[in-house]
């Protein structure tokens, strides 16, 4: 209230003019701030609203100051943002100038205070990242000033108060401040005898002179000018250790922040197909056809851009694991996750095994409903029951209460799940899935999923972003979304594709699209889901092309907050379920 009075009766001046006004004015303002005695101590009104315009004294900045993870002094500067002021500007000084009561001149600074000025700053937003000095020093103080002229020289600067000075401070020289690491290839990836290795760049105040590459501990290649180096003379066969040191133009080194370990195959090319088998196989093996890996987890920390990562589909024994490979470089061919052939896809499931004869735990529910259990079971998103694994049928989720549940139907609270058995179901014979994992195929970047079965995710079964195809998949009976098609970055990346897939019985929409650009959505079958094909917001440069749609509650749906550009769907077919009127 006392400032907004005394801003009344100077319309001129700003908030930090009050302020000031009100500090000089204060009882211990010559003696300077004292955080025992209430800052600048007690205040008067009179005094201060009675100044003139150019009586109000430039008031210091306040700033802050810690050291980075490179050893170097870094200041948090809150600018001091009166009419009067210009900008900040910070010197350094040998011991500590102590308290000046008044306004000083910038001989009054570097002559009489042996100061020598640092920085300026001129900006008006507070800032954290001030970090100017790379030499090294060794218990200098430091004070920021507010200055009201652009030229130092004719400038006013404010006092040095109490809180202003900072230090002693010291540090030694900054040869580095950023960190870097080795790219590729990746950890524990397969490589041929000649690799190349590419790392990304440090930054040094005094340039970067050359990188060194060592391989098992050795200096394997000095002199190397760039952020890459392909290797001339073979590696043998087996494990290799690699990681890159940089020499900046002072001499000085800093080396990657990781080593990794290569596998080298002297037979290896971008081609390479590697095989998983989750009965026959084993995470020990070498990946052949003849020696297939266990997971498809080790084939995702392998595989390289080009590679085929074929999954042999074993009759009643789905994988059950996410697939999510490392995004792929743009300009890298993709790396493609895929079935046999397409009489041969393997399961995919986000599920769990929850059946009463293999885990147990289902017990007879109380309530309301006959032939009802209950078991608990965290994140169950979707349920499915039948005889075996190999016939199943994906059940309603009821959205009332355990209380209320028809035969074949299922709830959930909490971590309780209820089941109440369909016609001719017994519970001790009955195979049970309960979701488990979130989706099922995650692509970020530049893969390729082809002649898959994905069911059972807890929420989507596949999610395809920037330059990944989604091929030939079986998509059908996950807890909320079928596929998702959405880019990281649409302004720049090139969309994902779905195509020649089959999108069945998901609960929320079959195709769900969103911030898109040259996204492609064709030959498609999109049948039983909440919404057939859901268009959001940023799906633009997009086609849909050539798609049926059948018994969807609602084939096309638009929620769009404007126009799309360049949106083109042409040549789809749709009955019995109804359409947006936007189509």
């Amino acid at each position: 209230g006392l400032m907004a009075v005394i801003k009344y009766n100077h319309p001129s001046w700003n908030w930090l003019d009050v302020k000031a006004s009100l500090r000089q004015t204060a009882s211990n303002w010559n003696t300077g701030y004292n955080s025992a005695t209430y800052g600048f101590g007690v205040v008067s009104y009179a005094s201060s609203t009675a100044l003139t315009d150019g009586e109000i004294k430039l008031q210091p900045p306040v700033a802050r100051t810690t050291t980075n993870a490179f050893g170097q002094n870094t200041f948090t500067l809150y600018p001091y943002k009166q009419t009067r002021r210009v900008k900040e500007v910070l010197f350094q000084f040998d011991s500590n100038p102590g308290f000046q009561p008044g306004e000083l001149s910038l001989n009054d600074i570097t002559t009489t205070h042996s100061g020598t000025k640092i920085m300026e700053y001129s900006d008006l937003t507070a800032t954290s990242t001030l970090a100017p000095i790379i030499t090294a020093f060794s218990d200098k103080y430091f004070a920021w000033f507010t200055a009201d002229d652009a030229n130092d020289n004719t400038a006013d600067f404010s006092r040095i108060d109490t809180y202003s000075v900072l230090g002693p401070l010291s540090q030694n020289q900054i040869e580095f401040h950023s960190y870097f690491n080795i790219l590729t290839p990746t950890n524990n990836s397969v490589t041929s005898d000649l690799p190349t290795f590419t790392w990304s760049e440090p930054s040094s105040y005094f340039g970067i002179s050359k990188y060194q590459l060592y391989i098992d501990g050795s200096l394997h290649t000095d002199n190397i000018t760039g952020t890459t180096t392909t290797i001339v003379t073979p590696l043998s066969d087996g494990s290799h250790t690699w990681y890159i040191v940089a020499v900046n133009g002072n001499g000085a080194t800093s080396s990657s922040q990781s080593t990794r370990t290569i596998q080298v195959n002297s037979g290896y090319t971008e081609s390479q197909i590697w095989y998983v088998d989750n009965v026959l196989g084993n995470d020990l093996n070498d990946g052949s056809e003849s020696s297939p890996w266990g997971t498809i987890a080790k084939a995702v920390s392998v595989a390289q851009p080009g590679n085929t990562v074929i999954i042999v589909k074993n009759d009643g024994v789905p994988y059950r694991e996410d697939i999510s490979p490392t995004p792929v470089a743009l300009g890298d061919p993709n790396i493609t996750f895929r079935g046999i052939d397409a009489q041969n896809k393997p399961d995919i499931l986000g599920s769990q095994d929850v059946s009463h004869p293999s885990v147990g735990g289902w017990t007879a529910y109380g309530g309301g409903n006959p032939n009802t259990y209950q078991k608990s079971i965290i994140s169950a998103g979707v349920l499915a029951t039948g005889p075996s694994i190999n016939s199943l049928e994906k059940k309603v989720r009821n959205s009332t209460s355990q209380n209320s549940l028809n035969e074949g139907e299922w709830y959930s609270t909490g971590v309780t799940v209820y089941y109440r058995l369909d016609t001719g179901e017994d519970i001790n014979t009955l195979h049970i899935e309960a979701g488990k994992e979130n989706y099922g195929l995650f692509c970020m970047a530049g893969n390729t999923f082809k002649d898959l079965v994905v069911k059972y995710a807890n929420q989507i079964g596949v999610l395809i972003a920037d330059r990944c195809i989604g091929e030939g998949l079986e998509i059908a009976d996950n807890g909320a979304t079928g596929a998702y098609l959405f880019n990281t970055s649409p302004s720049t990346n090139t969309g994902s594709i779905l195509r020649y897939s089959t999108v069945d019985n998901n609960s929320t929409d079959g195709v769900y699209m969103a911030n898109l650009k040259n996204a492609q959505l064709y030959n498609n079958v999109i049948r039983g889901n909440g919404t057939g094909i859901d268009v959001n917001n940023g799906t633009n440069d997009t086609s849909i092309r050539n798609n049926i749609l059948i018994d969807n509650t609602k084939n096309i749906e638009f929620n769009i907050g404007g126009a799309l550009t360049n949106f083109v769907a042409s040549h789809n077919n749709w009955s019995n379920g109804t359409v947006d009127s936007h189509w």
